[in-house]
């Protein structure tokens, strides 16, 4: 509340109501009306992750290989190691390659378990040293 004063002192200059049939406090500084998804908050937020929650824990376990959205998964997970970079993101990026390759090449998988998206149980970790960030993740590899 306070900072909405405090602008409204710094922008005494502006129209009281610069776009018409928008309500003021609807308004970016720029003028620029707020989506009405920003203006949800953390509400909204914390409602869905509160469902999500809830569902895992109410959901009944599913036939083996299949997970609650209805994913096919693989039964082991695959785990790949990305070259030294210099940068973290380039790092990570490297391992997803790699661990895609991975996944392709192993028998019985294909291009259809390479999507990282659609992967179970993502774990990554990067470490840091004087050659650079490296990064090692391993998922078990699902398709839709």
């Amino acid at each position: 509340m306070r900072l909405r004063k405090k602008m409204a002192e710094m922008t005494d200059n502006r129209p009281a109501n610069p776009v018409p049939g928008k309500d003021p406090a609807d308004l970016h500084a720029n003028g620029r009306a707020r989506s009405p998804a920003r203006r949800t908050g953390m509400a909204g937020v914390l409602g869905s992750a509160t469902l999500a929650v809830l569902g895992a824990v109410v959901m009944p376990p599913l036939a083996h290989g299949e997970d609650v959205a209805g994913r096919v998964c693989h039964d082991a997970p695959i785990m790949a190691r990305g070259e030294p970079s210099r940068f973290e993101w380039l790092a990570r990026t490297k391992a997803r390659a790699n661990w895609r390759h991975k996944v392709r090449s192993t028998p019985g998988l294909g291009t259809a378990y390479s999507d990282w998206k659609a992967a179970a149980n993502l774990e990554d970790s990067c470490l840091s040293g004087p050659q650079g960030t490296v990064c090692i993740l391993t998922a078990v590899p699902c398709r839709k």
